[in-house]
């Protein structure tokens, strides 16, 4: 099991993966993306493949092995149908 697999399995979330991981003197930081390749819009649910603009999030997270954790996680501006204003979101999985 790699490192980032084992991250993966530890955050639990499945719509997210671990690209990669940084040890720092006092703190962890774990560079996440979307496994999806595209979202729904929020307006109109269309699906939106175009990408805009990336971005990056930054949450903190709970302590391991006494280093601050910090999560980082992708997310994607897209166009839509011309209609709806841009808006980020994550990338969505087709229920």
């Amino acid at each position: 099991m790699t490192e980032s697999e084992v991250f993966e399995s530890i955050l639990g979330i499945n719509e997210i993966q671990v690209d990669r991981v940084e040890w720092q003197d006092q703190s962890l930081h774990i560079y996440c993306s979307s496994i999806f390749s595209e979202a729904l819009c929020p307006n109109c649910l269309n699906k939106r493949q175009v990408i805009n603009q990336i971005y990056e999030r930054k949450f903190r997270d709970l302590p391991i092995t006494g280093k601050e954790v910090y999560l980082h996680l992708q997310r994607f501006i897209a166009g839509c149908c011309g209609i709806c204003p841009v808006k980020p979101v994550l990338p969505h999985q087709e229920g």
